[in-house]
């Protein structure tokens, strides 16, 4: 079985190109644009919400990737979203989506979601979307 993508298909493996889409994306559309890009891919699923109460704290909407990685909307005061790796229900790192860093940081998080649902078609095929709505550079 052959796992070659079409001609011209972003691959979701090459960090390189995943990182010039992203950089090329948060240019074009800002973080908001990038967090609809992840809302796209396979194995995107949003958690709303909720508000905090008796001795329970609010919690932001959230965006799951797989079974690993979530986004956390940005908090109060314009604070960006937050990536977080999470294992068991244990979050063992947080990174900020600071606009210089997304692009170093999100390509991981593309190539493991695609490994981790076999869906390395799927993804190149929003990637790809998305990148041949943007401006040449």
């Amino acid at each position: 079985m052959d796992d070659a993508l079409p001609p011209g298909y972003l691959d979701p493996y090459d960090a390189v190109a995943v990182a010039d889409l992203v950089t090329r994306l948060q240019a074009a559309a800002g973080t908001e644009g990038v967090i609809d890009l992840l809302r796209r891919l396979p194995g995107a699923s949003t958690v709303p919400g909720r508000r905090g109460g008796l001795f329970r704290a609010t919690t932001p909407d959230s965006l799951r990737l797989g079974s690993e990685y979530a986004v956390a909307a940005g908090g109060p005061g314009g604070a960006p979203p937050v990536l977080e790796h999470v294992v068991s229900g244990v979050v063992l790192q947080r990174e900020p989506l600071l606009p210089g860093r997304v692009a170093g940081v999100l390509p991981r998080v593309v190539a493991d979601l695609a490994r981790e649902l076999g869906a390395r078609t799927e993804v190149s095929v929003v990637l790809t979307a998305v990148a041949e709505t943007l401006p040449a550079t």
